[in-house]
């Protein structure tokens, strides 16, 4: 793990699931909702907010739950919640590393690539080493935050070959 992220971690250590998700949540409203300072390349970074769900964003179960059905059971990953305060942290520190200091250009440990998706272009940011990505979609006066998730290690290929197909540099978002 990069020295840069290794902090930033809030395992799940057992005991009361949905105390944890609170704990998670509580970072979330922290560091995403209720920071209306978060920029990238001089824009706000929103959330999407509807469909609520249990008086929750949608955007929090993006960021912290895989493979739900919208008006049903939402089943979290541990990984994603965990890795929940990487994600202001990445967008904070896109184009410089404070915690290293280089240039996101010369930074073999974030790989960058934009897709279009239904017109709009997806941003994809993959810590490699981590196994982490985040997704953000550029709107015309804004960014909004898609997903972001933990790469299970039999998908690390899949977005290997998606980087080397459309590659981006940081001028490019």
């Amino acid at each position: 793990m990069t020295k840069c992220y290794s902090d930033l971690l809030e395992p799940y250590e057992g005991g009361q699931y949905k105390m944890y998700l609170e704990k998670i949540y509580n970072i979330y409203k922290e560091d995403l909702l209720n920071n209306g300072e978060l920029q990238l390349k001089g824009k706000p970074v929103k959330l999407r907010y509807h469909p609520m769900y249990k008086e929750r964003e949608e955007s929090f179960y993006h960021l912290t739950h895989r493979k739900y059905d919208k008006n049903t059971f939402r089943q979290p990953d541990f990984k994603r919640c965990e890795r929940i305060r990487w994600i202001r942290k990445m967008i904070e520190n896109v184009g410089r590393c404070e915690c290293c200091g280089v240039n996101i250009e010369s930074c073999a440990g974030i790989l960058i690539w934009i897709e279009k998706y239904k017109g709009s272009d997806r941003i994809h940011f993959y810590l490699e080493n981590e196994n982490f990505l985040l997704v953000i979609e550029k709107r015309t006066e804004y960014y909004l935050i898609i997903s972001s998730f933990y790469v299970d290690y039999n998908k690390k290929s899949y977005y290997i070959k998606k980087y080397e197909d459309n590659k981006a540099e940081y001028s490019d978002i």
